[in-house]
């Protein structure tokens, strides 16, 4: 009877243990998983953080080159209107010219008419008067020929002045111009400094996010690693002192089945924080990869904006050369043109003006042109 009551009351405590383990198991697994909730929400807390921060920089990196973009072509537009009021006031100044020209010819043409008239009803006036005239025509062409070497020497004057005028509004917008590239240049760099700080800002908080998470973690290793040695200490300990009272009072040896247990509680806890380190270090890597992913994808853009800069930097350069020719090729137009109207302004000859007129493309009639027979061509009028 004696005997039957020990084993049962030895079933009923090993019952009991096995109850409370049970539920000391189940008490940290719950605290372990809890943890590991809390640690995977921190974790996603972060990641949503870095993700708006990078998403707030690369909206801010946006609007920054729509307003640089906008500058551009409103400056490039301004300037294309620009270039064209000067070509058409260029336009119209030839128009202008042409159209004094062509009744400066007509006017040429009336007057060679009239002179035919008026020289078939003064023929015989002409041959009395024909000496007189003759001094007369040597005293014009004298002060004709002072009037042109200083027209000439003044022709040669404005020519110069000009000449120096727009070297030296050359000279000056070339410098605005380099100026002005000195200027984006700098912005440009200040603006590449201050990418490259951010990107070194934000990579030194990467990092050490990252060690201060390699650093929680390997404390929490360590602390779950005490507690879990503190813990099977205690439970060894306790488990001992029941075997040996158990031991003492029942004579009957159960140390074999506890170690077994004890076995296979720290085989399952072993295996269980063995799992969760590779799924960490794989969080660890997959992190790491994602990191790369995005510093490339940054570099990239970056690369793409320093091009496309260089390609607007070069198709304004050529730009303002095609500018500066066309100014040029149309300041020399101006320049040929008034002086062929200032040498039309002052010849009287009629076939230096006819000569004129057909180099500027204004066809005089056949019937005004002057015989060289005619006495007195171009003299009296």
């Amino acid at each position: 009877k004696q005997k039957v009551e020990a084993d049962i009351t030895g079933m009923v405590v090993d019952e009991i243990t096995r109850e409370k383990e049970e539920q000391e198991k189940k008490r940290r697994e719950e605290q372990f998983k809890k943890k590991l909730a809390d640690l995977q929400k921190q974790r996603e807390a972060q990641a949503q953080a870095k993700h708006r921060q990078l998403q707030a920089k690369l909206d801010k990196q946006k609007e920054l080159q729509r307003q640089a973009e906008e500058s551009r072509q409103r400056q490039a537009e301004e300037a294309q209107e620009k270039a064209a009021k000067k070509l058409e006031a260029v336009a119209e100044r030839k128009a202008q010219l042409a159209a004094d020209a062509k009744a400066q010819a007509e006017e040429l043409n009336k007057r060679v008419q009239m002179m035919k008239e008026k020289k078939q009803l003064d023929t015989e006036k002409r041959q009395f008067d024909a000496l007189d005239k003759l001094h007369e025509q040597m005293e014009k062409n004298k002060r004709f020929q002072d009037r042109q070497e200083q027209l000439r020497r003044e022709q040669e004057d404005v020519a110069r002045r000009q000449q120096q005028e727009f070297e030296q509004r050359k000279m000056t917008r070339k410098q605005q111009e380099e100026e002005e590239e000195r200027k984006r240049e700098q912005a440009r760099q200040q603006q590449e400094e201050e990418l490259r700080r951010r990107e070194a800002q934000r990579r030194q908080e990467v990092l050490r996010k990252k060690a201060e998470f390699e650093e929680r973690n390997q404390h929490e290793v360590i602390r779950h690693s005490k507690n879990f040695a503190r813990a099977r200490q205690e439970f060894e300990e306790r488990n001992k002192a029941m075997t040996d009272h158990y031991t003492s009072k029942m004579q009957k040896d159960t140390h074999g089945l506890k170690n077994q247990q004890v076995g296979a509680v720290v085989e399952e806890v072993v295996t269980k924080r063995v799992v969760y380190h590779e799924l960490v270090k794989e969080n660890m890597e997959r992190n790491r990869r994602a990191q790369e992913w995005e510093n490339k994808v940054q570099q990239a853009k970056r690369d793409q904006a320093e091009a496309r800069i260089r390609r607007l930097a070069e198709s304004k350069k050529q730009m303002q050369q095609e500018r500066i020719k066309a100014l040029k090729k149309s300041w020399e137009e101006k320049t040929k043109l008034m002086n062929v109207i200032d040498t039309i302004k002052m010849t009287n000859n009629p076939k230096a003006l006819h000569g004129l007129a057909k180099k500027m493309g204004v066809e005089v009639p056949r019937k005004m042109h002057l015989s060289k027979s005619d006495p007195g061509l171009g003299v009296a009028d």
